[in-house]
């Protein structure tokens, strides 16, 4: 009995001992996996792209159609209804990164992918546009441009001086951080699809034009380099191409795009 009970015993042991080195052959198979995929995740990493991420700051008085702006570029296919649903911005915000286009990889060089990312601002609350300057990443400003657009209501000529005066615009655009980080500004005369009469139309452009130029001129001495003007509506998404390829001309970008017909304004008297 002793001897039966001795063969039990040691037949435990040798199972128990085979049952751990089988559970050991499992765990080392596992961990071989890891290790596995560890290494394959680290060769995904080196063929991943880099990313350069662009920032464009919207500028504007409340209800020039700052916000419209941005939905109409991200989004064309996003019907008037639903533009007009949108509420005024009552706080500065960032969109999410929008791809721009590829660089494709070279001998020297990793593939880059170019993101866009706008800054919407409380048109009422001037203090937003500039909290939006300090609010970017420094790590973002050092290889990128950062290009303010600043959307006119051209159907509202008088309100936008009240909102865009000599004194706010030296205050927002004078300051050290923003020509430390604004490189460029693009006007978008915006709702030209609200004055009928064309002719009446031009006029108004061509004058404000000429204002806003000499605005900036006088009060930046040609800081920010040459504006440029584009004109249109953000809720009919008339004129964003031709504003949307300045953005990426600014951007060094501008072999993505192809220009269909020339900005109009572009056409006309330059002088001040």
């Amino acid at each position: 009995m002793e001897a039966l009970s001795f063969v039990i015993g040691v037949f435990g042991i040798v199972l128990a001992i085979y049952h751990y080195v089988k559970g050991n052959d499992k765990q080392q198979a596992i961990t071989n996996q890891l290790i596995d995929l560890q290494k394959k995740h680290e060769e995904l990493k080196k063929e991943r792209p880099e990313i350069q991420l662009h920032h464009v700051i919207m500028d504007g008085m409340s209800g020039s159609g700052k916000t419209t702006f941005i939905a109409r570029l991200i989004s064309p296919v996003t019907n008037r209804e639903s533009l007009e649903k949108i509420a005024a911005t009552t706080k500065s915000y960032m969109t999410f990164s929008v791809p721009i286009c590829w660089e494709k990889k070279t001998k020297t060089k990793k593939a880059l992918l170019h993101e866009l990312r706008f800054t919407d601002i409380a048109g009422e609350r001037r203090s937003t546009f500039i909290n939006a300057l300090y609010g970017l990443p420094e790590e973002a400003l050092k290889d990128t441009k950062v290009i303010s657009v600043i959307l006119w209501d051209i159907s509202r000529v008088e309100q936008n001086y009240e909102y865009l005066s000599n004194r706010i615009l030296e205050t927002t655009y004078g300051n050290d951080r923003a020509r430390a980080v604004i490189k460029s500004i693009i006007v978008f005369f915006n709702k030209a699809d609200r004055i009928d009469d064309k002719v009446a139309l031009d006029k108004i452009i061509d004058s404000e034009r000429r204002k806003i130029k000499k605005i900036f001129h006088d009060i930046f001495d040609k800081g920010y380099g040459d504006i440029k003007f584009y004109v249109g509506s953000a809720l009919e998404g008339s004129g964003l191409h031709y504003c949307y390829g300045e953005i990426l001309k600014n951007l060094n970008l501008e072999h993505n795009y192809e220009e269909i017909t020339g900005n109009p304004l572009e056409r006309r008297d330059e002088t001040i």
